[in-house]
């Protein structure tokens, strides 16, 4: 089953806050809005998630789930639901000569994905709800 038929509906880069003079304004990655409906069909509740993601190389890494998503797209913002999404790319077949992969981090998938739980465990707070996902995109 499709997702729209489900009423969910994923966009990317979505604007959520316009800019202002120079300022260039907020933009997602992705984001999620589900409905549900009542026994009559009508739209009964909207949830609303933004998605963050980020790749294991990115100099980000370690604070974008505090001070990007959390501190900039989810406050103020009318869902208090976000995800913080790695893309794991580490592993032998990645060329030595990518300059991503020497910026990578050095943990293993396990311990990132036990490091990024706990962070979304301590940034979320006064009613937003952060959540990890490390998905192993590496070549096996």
């Amino acid at each position: 089953m499709d997702l729209k038929t489900r009423g969910i509906i994923a966009n990317r880069e979505v604007q959520i806050r316009r800019g202002v003079g120079s300022f260039k304004g907020q933009e997602t990655d992705i984001h999620i809005d589900a409905l549900t409906r009542n026994a009559k069909g009508d739209i009964a509740d909207q949830i609303t998630a933004i998605v963050e993601t980020k790749g294991v190389w990115n100099p980000d890494l370690d604070r974008a789930m505090e001070t990007q998503l959390r501190d900039r797209y989810l406050k103020d913002h009318h869902s208090p639901f976000g995800l913080y999404l790695v893309g794991w790319f580490n592993c032998a077949q990645w060329s030595n000569n990518d300059k991503r992969k020497r910026r990578s981090s050095k943990i293993t998938l396990q311990e990132a994905r036990d490091k990024f739980n706990t962070q979304a465990e301590v940034v979320s707070k006064n009613g937003t709800t952060v959540k990890a996902f490390v998905l192993d995109a590496s070549l096996q």
